[in-house]
C-alpha cells in the first residue's frame, strides 16, 4: 500500500511541477521538480526488491538524476553539470541492467535507439557548437542505457526497466530538440511527463 500511495503522490507532485513551469511560478517549480524525484527515490527504497544490488544501482542512478534536476534549474552556465550528472546516471543504470542481463542477446536491440540518436546528433552538431562532443557522448550513453534496459526485459521479463529506458530517450530527445533545434510550446510537458514516468518505472523495476 505504501508503494501505491507513493506512486500517487509522485503523479500529483509531477503535475504540480509541470503546471508551475508553465505558469512561470519559480518557487513552486523549484520545490516540486526535485521533490518528485525524491519521492521516486523513496519508492525505490520502499518496494520489495528481487536483488539488493540491483536496487542499490537504481537508487544511485536516481540520486544522480536528482542532482541533474537541480543543476538544470540553475542558470545555463550549469547545463554541463546537469548533463554530466545525467551521463553518470545513465552509466550507472547501464551497469546495473548489464549486471542482471549479461550479454546473451543480439545487438539488434540497440538499432532503433542508435538510429534515433544518430539522427539527433546529425541535427544537433551544427547547433550545439562547443557542446557538440558532450552531447554526442551523452547520446551514446543514453542509447547504451536504453539498449541494456531492453535486453533486461528480453532476458528476465523486466518490462518496467525497458519501458522506462524508452521513455527516457523520448524525454531527452525532446529536450535536446527544443533546446538546440526548434522551440515548441508543448516541449516541457513532453520532457517532464516522460522523464518522471521513466524514473517511476525504473523504481518499480526493482520488484521484477
Amino acid at each position: 500500500m505504501l508503494a501505491y500511495g507513493l506512486t500517487i503522490l509522485i503523479g500529483l507532485s509531477a503535475l504540480v511541477a509541470i503546471r508551475a513551469d508553465y505558469a512561470a511560478s519559480r518557487v513552486w517549480f523549484y520545490i516540486f521538480k526535485p521533490l518528485t524525484t525524491v519521492l521516486i527515490i523513496c519508492l525505490a527504497l520502499a518496494l520489495p526488491a528481487v536483488s539488493g544490488l540491483y536496487r542499490a544501482g537504481i537508487v544511485v542512478g536516481l540520486i544522480l538524476s536528482l542532482a541533474g534536476d537541480v543543476f538544470l534549474m540553475l542558470p545555463d552556465t550549469y547545463f554541463v553539470h546537469g548533463l554530466a550528472s545525467f551521463l553518470l546516471a545513465h552509466l550507472v543504470y547501464l551497469a546495473t541492467f548489464t549486471a542482471r542481463s549479461g550479454f546473451r542477446e543480439s545487438l539488434w536491440l540497440a538499432l532503433p535507439y542508435a538510429v534515433v540518436v544518430a539522427v539527433l546528433i546529425w541535427q544537433l552538431a551544427p547547433r550545439a557548437r562547443e557542446l557538440r562532443w558532450p552531447v554526442t557522448i551523452y547520446g551514446l550513453a543514453l542509447v547504451g542505457m536504453a539498449w541494456r534496459a531492453g535486453a533486461l526485459w528480453m532476458i528476465t521479463g523486466n518490462w518496467p526497466a525497458a519501458l522506462g529506458g524508452g521513455l527516457f530517450v523520448i524525454s531527452d530527445v525532446t529536450l535536446a530538440f527544443n533546446r538546440f533545434v526548434r522551440r515548441f510550446g508543448a516541449a516541457q510537458l513532453v520532457v517532464l511527463s516522460t522523464y518522471y514516468a521513466a524514473l517511476c518505472l525504473l523504481a518499480w523495476s526493482v520488484t521484477v
